[in-house]
């Protein structure tokens, strides 16, 4: 990546997509700004990651652990939102990762939508088809790049279609090489 990369700009604004894409009344849909207000707020900031988790949130561990992060190594935790809880993750290759236990699937793939759509000025968003991976869930993925960036920002929401199981999805986002 270049030095004084324009990418440190555009993760200064996240906060500011997060906080735009919420709606108060809706706390199904919560998971979406959380994912942007610490995920992507904190992409570059790994160790910043793991301190607010632990001030936050309970560390997991084992099965569980593997689970939240993909079956990748790295660390996971449990946190409550207003008494809802999710587990957040940070995998050693740099992949963050929010674990959704219930919500409105229509309306968090419609939030990840706007959100994934609102790249900063100076920034294209490209999304790709939505597709279904190899557990029948819906895969939504974002790619937030600039002309000249070695490295771009790809933010992927699954979806679980079935209500009730007790894990409706993840949203993760992860730095991949920019598209040519």
């Amino acid at each position: 990546m270049k030095s004084g990369s324009s990418l440190y700009t555009l993760l200064a604004a996240i906060p500011l997509l997060a906080s735009s894409t919420a709606h108060a009344s809706d706390d199904s849909l919560a998971p979406i700004g959380m994912f942007a207000g610490v995920c992507l707020d904190l992409l570059d900031k790994p160790d910043t990651f793991a301190e607010v988790m632990s001030n936050r949130g309970d560390r997991v561990q084992d099965a569980e652990a593997r689970e939240f992060l993909g079956h990748k190594p790295g660390k996971a935790w449990y946190v409550s939102h207003e008494g809802i809880p999710y587990g957040f993750s940070w995998a050693d290759d740099g992949t963050c990762r929010i674990t959704i236990f219930s919500g409105d699937a229509k309306g968090l793939a419609k939030e990840f939508g706007d959100l994934g759509r609102m790249a900063p000025a100076g920034y294209a968003s490209t999304a790709e088809l939505t597709s279904i991976d190899e557990r029948g869930w819906t895969v939504h993925t974002y790619t937030w790049h600039s002309d000249g960036e070695d490295r771009a920002i790809q933010m992927r929401l699954s979806l679980n279609p079935e209500p009730g199981t007790g894990l409706r999805g993840n949203a993760s986002a992860r730095y991949v090489a920019a598209p040519r």
